[in-house]
């Protein structure tokens, strides 16, 4: 999905019976990255800001100001790999999903299956 993402839009869009030529370039934006914490020492302080501006409804100012500390606070790090025992365990919960889900897209998920 994340090397063709628009191959499988058409894919998709084909398969509800929808305008497959509609694709919107924020769909390459990655919008849920894995960050960690630039300065651990000042996530505590600015946790208690947050809550005094909660109690003093300042939630403009919040809004205003989240962005910048996701930005300067925040660093890209990788994501934590997901270990084979619990990769297993998703994928007894999910097994029927998954396979319905190869069916209905007509591709290979063995992606999501644990190693052996």
């Amino acid at each position: 999905i994340r090397e063709d993402a628009r191959s499988v839009a058409r894919n998709f869009y084909s398969f509800l019976g929808v305008d497959t030529k509609f694709y919107n370039d924020s769909f390459d934006d990655k919008i849920y990255e894995t960050k960690a914490l630039r300065f651990k020492a000042l996530n505590t302080p600015v946790q208690l800001c947050v809550q005094i501006l909660s109690k003093l409804n300042a939630q403009p100012l919040l809004g205003a100001l989240y962005p910048m500390w996701a930005k300067i606070g925040k660093k890209k790090t990788k994501k934590p790999p997901l270990s084979q025992q619990d990769r297993r365990e998703a994928y007894s919960l999910f097994k029927k999903d998954i396979k319905k889900t190869e069916r209905l897209l007509g591709r290979d998920l063995s992606a999501w299956k644990p190693k052996a």
